[in-house]
């Protein structure tokens, strides 16, 4: 029973997901020069818990559509294995840890906090409501993965607004367009029968293709370029 009920905890909180998360803003703390201190561990599971939070409050409000869906069906609450009240009280309480681990931080803890908070609304409020309303909503909704390295570079002390973390953070947002679209292309059909707008009826699959390899080139792109912003500083950081 107690293995079941991790494993439902775990798929309610896209858990292996939102490790990756986390991981992303260790990425922003080291490249801001963050020393071994309790800001790196208070900057891993804030941002882990607000986005398991915000991933089990996505599925409270995406219940009906993942019901209709061949991948989502046997998700804990359309598959009803969890209650919508239980898996909302949940995401709300991973919420609240996770702000306060972030409002522990000595250093930026109201510039964190506000990104978490900015994080938070952007999938909730606006990128999941926006996924029945328009088949483009992944290319605003893309922001969500932007802002952990902003975290992670803000609790080791740096300026949000620094040209090198604002440019790490460009490949986190633009890298995630062509992953949905590619998962898109695996699975269109299912979310036509979800009644959820897509590019699969805007574009033919072959134009889909050749505006996913696009995304896909701009990614790397992206990702080569990052060193210039920093040099051999960034590249050998122990130097």
């Amino acid at each position: 029973a107690a293995k079941a009920a991790l494993g439902l905890y775990l798929q309610l909180t896209k858990t292996k997901i939102n490790l990756a998360v986390a991981i992303t803003a260790v990425m922003g703390y080291v490249m801001a020069g963050g020393g071994w201190d309790m800001a790196l561990p208070l900057s891993i599971f804030g941002t882990f818990l607000l986005a398991s939070g915000a991933a089990a409050l996505n599925q409270w409000q995406e219940a009906p559509f993942d019901a209709r869906m061949r991948r989502t069906r046997t998700r804990p609450i359309p598959s009803g294995r969890i209650r919508p009240a239980g898996a909302f009280f949940i995401g709300v309480l991973l919420l609240l840890a996770g702000f306060y681990m972030l409002s522990s931080l000595p250093q930026n803890r109201w510039v964190v906090m506000a990104l978490g908070a900015l994080a938070v609304f952007w999938y909730n409020g606006v990128y999941t409501p926006l996924k029945r309303v328009t088949p483009f909503a992944v290319v605003p909704g893309a922001l969500i993965g932007a802002i952990p390295p902003l975290i992670g570079w803000c609790a080791a002390g740096g300026e949000w607004n620094h040209p090198l973390v604002l440019h790490a953070a460009f490949f986190m947002y633009i890298w995630q367009i062509p992953h949905f679209w590619l998962l898109l292309l695996m699975y269109g059909g299912q979310y036509d029968d979800a009644g959820l707008p897509t590019l699969t009826k805007v574009f033919s699959r072959a134009q889909l293709h050749r505006i996913t390899f696009m995304w896909v080139l701009a990614t790397a792109v992206t990702g080569l370029s990052l060193p210039a912003f920093e040099g051999r500083a960034l590249l050998f950081p122990w130097n």
